[in-house]
């Protein structure tokens, strides 16, 4: 007899089927995921995969303050500064000589690079290359100047001999880029000392002015520019003293072989005048020989008052330091007022021809 077969579905399963089968069925699946899942949900990613990174971006350097060329003095240090912004910035400084390529300064790696001027390296340019990890600039040359202190060529004249009321032009010739003049007078302190001092207006190379007895006998000229100054030989003028510019309390004037003034420290002063029409007018001198051929002889007193001269009997004594006092008295038929107002001639006759300065005797 035959027994008939219950009819039983089996189910089959995944690994039963075919390849085409698990191709559409992954598929399906995948639909399915993301059909579930929202498109503002954060990224799905494998556990422990790491998510990529975005590549940074580091600026290039720019350059905010080019090195300025630098003009410096024979010894004088220069100094080239540049300024950039940026990130882990590198500094590398260059030079060329003119007419040269140019080449890396070893360790001149900072912002600032400093050289000592010197006359070799006049003309020589700076640059600086500043680099980082997104690129380098390179800056503008900047131009050393390196100038050297001025040389005086051509002294002034040394000695000048003029009468009072001459013109008088003092030169000087020098070399130089730039240069600068400023004339000085020398004046001689109770110390001993020289001090000098800026004549006003005196700014060329050339120095011209009207002597008196009152200009100073002692002048020099400064020249100077960026490289330093210089100052020239001291020029002396000698001036010649005149009736109507006679030397004042305190002056001297310069004869052949004498040096005469006023005596202004004699204890009550270096002129007396006593009596009235006639008036007796006595003045006390100091005079240094400076020719040993020099005679208390030489010397010449005469006053002169109301345009007529007097001559004068004159004492004369020895002091210790070398030096003589001498006393000129001179009596004149006028009225003391008058009297006082004369001017002493002093001659010296000691030369082939005589020499005469002139002293007010107040």
């Amino acid at each position: 007899m035959t027994v008939a077969r219950p009819l039983v579905r089996r189910r089959r399963t995944a690994s039963s089927r075919g390849p085409l089968a698990l191709v559409a069925l992954a598929a399906g699946a995948a639909l399915a995921v993301a059909a579930a899942v929202p498109a503002s949900a954060a990224p799905v990613t494998t556990a422990g995969a790491v998510p990529p990174v975005a590549a940074s971006t580091v600026a290039a350097p720019r350059i905010t303050s080019q090195p300025a060329s630098a003009t410096v003095a024979v010894g004088r240090t220069a100094t080239f500064t540049v300024r950039a912004s940026g990130s882990a910035l590198k500094y590398q400084w260059s030079v060329a000589a003119p007419g040269h390529a140019s080449t890396k300064i070893s360790g001149a790696t900072h912002s600032y690079y400093s050289t000592v001027g010197a006359t070799g390296r006049n003309g020589y340019h700076y640059k600086v290359s500043v680099t980082n990890s997104g690129g380098h600039v390179v800056s503008s040359w900047a131009r050393l100047t390196v100038v050297p202190r001025p040389v005086v060529l051509t002294q002034p004249r040394e000695e000048t001999t003029v009468t009072s009321g001459s013109r008088v032009t003092l030169s000087v010739r020098a070399s130089g880029t730039g240069l600068r003049y400023r004339w000085q007078y020398v004046d001689d302190t109770e110390d001993g000392d020289l001090a000098y001092h800026w004549i006003s207006g005196a700014t060329g190379s050339s120095y011209t002015f009207t002597a008196r007895t009152t200009t100073p006998d002692d002048v020099r000229v400064v020249v100077s520019n960026a490289g330093g100054s210089t100052a020239s030989d001291d020029a002396y003028v000698t001036v010649r003293s005149t009736p109507t510019d006679p030397w004042g309390p305190g002056g001297g004037g310069i004869l052949t072989s004498w040096a005469v003034g006023l005596d202004t420290d004699v204890k009550g002063g270096a002129t007396h005048v006593t009596g009235d029409d006639p008036t007796t007018v006595a003045s006390t001198f100091l005079a240094f020989p400076f020719d040993v051929h020099a005679q208390t002889a030489d010397l010449e007193f005469t006053l002169i008052a109301g345009g007529t001269s007097y001559p004068a009997t004159a004492t004369s004594k020895s002091y210790a330091i070398g030096t003589y006092g001498f006393v000129a008295t001179a009596t004149v038929p006028l009225p003391a007022a008058d009297a006082s107002r004369g001017v002493w001639k002093v001659t010296d006759t000691s030369g082939t021809k005589p020499v005469s300065e002139y002293f007010r005797q107040r």
